[in-house]
């Protein structure tokens, strides 16, 4: 039984760094309208560009 207490005590510590990687996404997504500089400035430039928010969820890989 002490054994099996051991393997339990280890969950936290693989949940704790699940933060950690979700973090870095923001991080990812903020970069992105630095390499669009080419595009539109503006929101709705860009919503038309794409014509849809579905078809902008895509293409930025939010799985929308």
């Amino acid at each position: 039984m002490i054994d099996h207490h051991a393997s339990i005590s280890a969950l936290p510590t693989s949940a704790s760094a699940l933060p950690t990687s979700i973090s870095a996404l923001p991080t990812s997504i903020s970069a992105l309208p630095t390499s669009i500089s080419g595009q539109p400035t503006s929101i709705s430039g860009l919503i038309d560009r794409w014509h849809s928010i579905g078809a902008f969820a895509a293409d930025v890989g939010c799985g929308y």
